[in-house]
Parts: structure tokens; sequence; C-alpha cells
């Protein structure tokens, strides 16, 4: 699944073990903080 146009690929195992609380994403220095706040925005439920 791509959250943003030409983003990475995440896959959809990797994002239900995050909704069931089971991964923390992590983002270093080269990730654009645009790119993390839309990715974060798109797979969190608030």
């Amino acid at each position: 699944m791509q959250f943003v146009k030409g983003g990475p690929d995440i896959p959809e195992r990797l994002l239900q073990a995050h909704e069931d609380g089971g991964v923390i994403f992590f983002c270093g220095a080269a990730v654009p903080v645009s790119l993390a706040q839309q990715v974060c925005r798109a797979s969190t439920v608030w």
C-alpha cells in the first residue's frame, strides 16, 4: 500500500501489525519531514 504518490510500498501485513500495536515506525534523518507526517496521518487512527 502506498500512502503518498511515489512513496514506499508498505506491505499490508506490516500495517496490520502496526494497527495491532506490534510495530513502531522510526524515520531517520534521510526521510523528509513532510513525507513522514503524511504517512503518519494516513496510518494512524486518532
